[in-house]
């Protein structure tokens, strides 16, 4: 079950990326002047407040604290304020020399109010919020604070607030403070008194969209003892005003290749708007611009057409808004991927694990590997799985959206993140989710505990086994009825949770007899950055607990390489449990009849590895072919217990490419058929010189630039050779229609084609 609070959170995030960030300055005073009762004028407490020039604040330096304002060193309460509306951003510097906070001596920052206020700021009715410095002498954060008339509401600390206690202050602190037309709070500070220091580290975020006007910012002091330590010094006033850009609309939220994407906002300001612009890129590339349209009162609109963009194009836009006074604010950058897109595009991260596309828009076709209520009866919660990765579609409370297990869907929405774990979002599953009936049942990926944390990020979303399982006894116990559990589980190549959850039926079942096969949902919870923790394996019933060995070889290679009157057969396993060995059977068709070529009873190259958690290549050559026909592979692997699986079947044409004199460069030919499916032939020549030494590899890569499947991987005596590429992936699973390129490298060379799967 997740955290709904933090699901909550994470849609308050989304509303801040949509926030709008001011960059023009409407007011500010840094006291060079000397005067503060003009440019601009301070009300209030005046006789209680002076004007300091070229002192310092304890610590500080007279060349860039410059002037500021102090308070007298007898004040008790005073308020002192000048006139301000509603603003987007607040900075300002604050200091004083020997401060020790308490309940009765605090002082801080009034961030908006309607109405002008003077001496004790508790003992008059107004509206708005201001910030407070001062509870315990210890611990002291900032705290926000709400006045609603004469209440104002218990301070809410900022989440990452520094704490300042006695002393703390003497050097000065420097804060910004931001505001999103959402009622999006935000504060940033670093240590110091300066001109123009603009603070960047984050204290976090509060939400109070209560009070949405404002005629005053100000400082304030409630002192039951005043004292020259007590004395406070304010400095670098800013406070910004732009165009508020509210309500940004996509529509359609997630466009097809086909549909333009039309962008609206409400932008407001009460300088009048001068210009409203949409700015947008594609893949990254060159920013262009779009005038927007004002459809009607404070809406704006404009269109990113289709021309610009084609399926599974990055498509980025923002909005720059400016007014009569030439004050600009600029949204931050948001988008989506045009039509349908490989879901391991959408899974890109940065260095601390985080989305780089979160809050894109996203469409995705894939298979379902977990059904409706299998995780949760209230909210949707399922898995898609496409040739390339696997993602989570989550929405609240909309369980009863049926999901069937292996039918194939189309889902769009907002992609994001939950501790780590990617997932698609829809605005509304029953419209945005299309059941396309019966998809290909995925063969899950079999890894090792060492080889599934290794390649962890890729493997996130997908149906994954792993063989040989152990519950170690360190994690949970078993759960009863009604009960999640952590099991910690090892299979001897490492150690990783296997989470069984209260939704499935496997807690309503007796803990089984160890070791196991497992078979899961790969899925992250990491809660701290970097999230690069926190994986484990969701068995989605007691059925996907196999019996030890039920799982077969992991096969991450099987590929046919035919040249003149030979076919290669070449072969790499990931791991093997119990494997004895292998058998290689042919056919004239892949239908026909298969007859065996060669087996591990005869044969000691196809013997296996019995128990190994290592990647090993295993080679076939079959010689008894003609030039011209056309034959078809299966493998077999047999366990210890009699179990026989096939894998294949995979097909290859010796002959096909007659050479006339031995190449003398390396060459990819044009693959044949093409358009084609299920499989197409390859062509390649290697050289007679030094360079038919080389390594040479082949990999087939998707219309992204990722990397499908590696067909050849091999060195090969001077020749021309035929590749086979069935139109799979590397976990032999079928991939979808589409354009793709084969990549042939030997050394420095580098050669591509075009390769276009019809399905």
């Amino acid at each position: 079950m997740r955290n709904l609070a933090a699901n909550c959170f994470r849609a308050l995030c989304l509303l801040i990326v949509m926030s709008s960030i001011s960059t023009a300055q409407s007011v500010s005073d840094d006291f060079t002047d000397g005067d503060f009762t003009a440019n601009p004028a301070w009300t209030g407490d005046t006789g209680v407040f002076s004007v300091i020039t070229d002192a310092t604040v304890p610590g500080g330096n007279a060349s860039t604290d410059g002037n500021f304002l102090a308070a007298d060193a007898n004040v008790g309460q005073s308020v002192l304020q000048t006139a301000a509306g509603l603003v987007t951003e607040w900075r300002f510097s604050l200091a004083t020399p020997d401060f020790n906070p308490s309940s009765a001596n605090y002082f801080g920052v009034i961030l908006m109010s309607d109405t002008e206020l003077s001496g004790d700021i508790t003992s008059t009715s107004w509206n708005g919020y201001y910030l407070r410095i001062g509870v315990n002498g210890s611990t002291d954060p900032i705290s926000f604070y709400r006045r609603s008339g004469s209440t104002s509401t218990s301070g809410v600390d900022f989440p990452s607030s520094p704490n300042f206690g006695n002393g703390a202050l003497q050097d000065g602190l420097d804060i910004r403070v931001t505001r999103s037309p959402s009622g999006v709070f935000e504060l940033f500070y670093n240590a110091g008194f300066e001109y123009s220091s603009i603070p960047a580290t984050s204290a976090g975020t509060i939400t109070d969209n209560t009070h949405n006007t404002s005629s005053y910012f100000g400082v304030f002091t409630r002192f039951g003892n005043p004292s020259t330590a007590r004395r406070i010094y304010l400095d670098n006033v800013a406070l910004f005003d732009s165009p508020q850009i509210n309500n940004i609309v996509r529509s359609p939220s997630v466009p097809l290749a086909s549909q333009s994407a039309t962008i609206s906002a409400d932008v407001t300001d009460g300088n009048g708007i001068n210009s409203v612009d949409l700015n947008y890129r594609i893949n990254g590339g060159s920013t262009q611009t779009v005038s927007m349209s004002n459809t009607g009162g404070d809406t704006y609109e404009g269109d990113i057409p289709t021309s610009e963009y084609s399926a599974g194009d990055r498509v980025e836009h923002w909005i720059v808004a400016e007014d009569n006074a030439a004050e600009t604010t600029t949204t931050p950058t948001t988008g989506f991927f045009a039509g349908t897109t490989q879901i391991s595009t959408l899974r890109a991260i940065d260095g601390n694990g985080i989305l780089l596309y979160a809050g894109y828009g996203a469409r995705v076709t894939g298979v379902a590997t977990v059904a409706s209520g299998v995780f949760s009866s209230t909210h949707l919660d399922v898995y898609l799985q496409d040739a390339t990765g696997g993602i989570n579609l989550f929405k609240l409370n909309e369980g009863s959206t049926n999901i069937t297990l292996y039918n194939e869907y189309t889902a769009f929405g907002t992609l994001l993140s939950f501790n780590g774990k990617a997932e698609i979002v829809p605005d509304n599953s029953s419209t945005d989710v299309t059941d396309n009936g019966s998809g290909t049942i995925p063969t899950p990926l079999i890894r090792t505990i060492a080889q599934a944390l290794a390649n962890a990020e890729t493997l996130e979303g997908m149906l994954v086994g792993i063989q040989h399982i152990e519950n170690t006894g360190s994690g949970d116990s078993w759960p009863s009825s009604g009960s999640n559990a952590n099991l910690d589980i090892s299979d001897g190549s490492g150690n990783m949770i296997m989470r069984i959850d209260q939704d499935t039926d496997i807690d309503e079942n007796s803990e089984p007899a160890w070791p196991k096969d497992v078979v899961g949902i790969f899925n992250q919870f990491d809660t701290s950055l970097p999230l690069d923790d926190g994986y484990q394996i969701l068995p989605r019933s007691f059925a996907d607990i196999l019996d030890d060995g039920a799982l077969p070889v992991s096969l991450s290679t099987f590929v046919a390489v035919a040249g003149d009157g030979i076919v290669n057969l070449n072969w790499v396993t990931e791991s093997e449990v119990q494997n004895v060995g292998f058998k290689v059977l042919r056919a004239e068709a892949p239908d026909g009849n298969y007859l065996e070529l060669s087996s591990y009873e005869n044969n000691p190259d196809l013997a296996g590895q019995f128990n190994s958690s290592v990647a090993h290549t295993y080679s076939y050559e079959d010689r008894l072919v003609v030039n011209g026909g056309s034959y078809w592979y299966k493998l077999v692997d047999v366990d210890a217990n009699n179990v026989h699986t096939e894998h294949g079947p995979i097909n290859a044409a010796p002959g096909l490419v007659v050479a006339g004199e031995l190449p003398t460069e390396f060459q990819l030919r044009p693959n044949f058929p093409n358009p084609f499916n299920p499989g197409t032939n390859i062509p390649f020549d290697v050289p007679v010189s030094e360079k038919s030494s080389l390594p040479v590899k082949v990999v087939v890569y998707n219309s992204l630039g990722q990397p499908v499947k590696t067909i050849v991987d091999a060195r090969f005596e001077a020749g021309e050779y035929v590749a086979f590429w069935g139109g799979d992936n590397r976990a032999n699973e079928a991939v979808s229609g589409g354009v793709y390129f084969a990549v042939l490298t030997a050394g420095d060379f580098r050669q591509t084609v075009k390769l276009t799967l019809l399905r």
